[in-house]
């Protein structure tokens, strides 16, 4: 009777114990990460488990159909008419990777409707015979995913800076009331002239910057799509951004 005492004690110690689940808040880990499948078997991240934002989101933008934050940690480029804004790591320069652009524009594809988990895998098909017909198939191809409530389009490419050196860009894109809105990592990158298929090395630094990304996009709010709650319209003390120009880009 004692022994069976000691054996049910012993079983019950070791069903105690779990597994915690980690938390990717330093923007790193591999593609997996703490994400999760939906029903719908979309790739789905918690804006819990992706890194911090700055606690004073922008300004809205485009006319009031965006409003964004800064991952912590990160400051503005000077402004540029390309992008809603650019910005970099606070102990990096312009001139050097990574950086995080977000851009509004007309969508590249008939499509208007407002991106949802029951439509993005037709704007990822869209959106992947536009790339490959333009001869720019990218490295991985265009697929839904939910960060946050907003479910994005995203692949990754292989792009050339001004200055001749291979770059990587994870490309996430979401419609919002009529708009088409981009959000793009870009990271240093290795030729890789042995593979046609897989032209450069870079998943390592992607995935160190990976999740910034992300929890840009999962914080992201659209007050004029009726999906967010609304932006506030007060405007923040600016602060002075970068003075270095970012480095161009030429698509592969």
């Amino acid at each position: 009777m004692r022994w069976m005492i000691l054996i049910l004690l012993a079983v019950g110690i070791c069903g105690c114990g779990g597994t915690p689940t980690a938390k990717s808040g330093n923007g790193g880990g591999g593609e997996e990460g703490s994400a999760a499948t939906s029903n719908d078997g979309i790739k789905t991240y918690a804006i819990a488990d992706l890194p911090e934002m700055d606690d004073r989101p922008m300004p809205v933008k485009d006319e009031g159909r965006v409003q964004f934050a800064l991952p912590a940690g990160w400051k503005p480029l000077k402004p540029n008419p390309k992008f809603l804004i650019a910005c970099i790591p606070e102990d990096s320069s312009a001139s050097k990777l990574p950086r995080i652009t977000i851009a509004a524009s007309e969508p590249t594809v008939e499509e208007k409707s407002s991106t949802t988990s029951s439509n993005a895998q037709d704007l990822a098909n869209k959106l992947q015979a536009q790339m490959e017909a333009n001869k720019k198939r990218p490295i991985e191809s265009c697929r839904p995913i939910n960060l946050g409530p907003t479910t994005w389009v995203r692949h990754v490419r292989k792009v050339t800076t001004a200055d001749g050196t291979p770059a990587a860009v994870q490309c996430l894109q979401t419609i919002k009331s009529g708009r088409l809105i981009t959000v793009e990592l870009t990271v240093n990158a290795k030729d890789n002239p042995r593979s046609s298929q897989k032209p450069i090395f870079y998943e390592k630094e992607l995935q160190a910057h990976r999740d910034f990304a992300y929890a840009v996009a999962a914080n992201m709010k659209f007050p004029k799509d009726g999906s967010s709650p609304p932006a506030t319209e007060e405007k923040l003390a600016e602060e002075k951004p970068a003075e270095e120009k970012p480095a161009a880009e030429k698509s592969e």
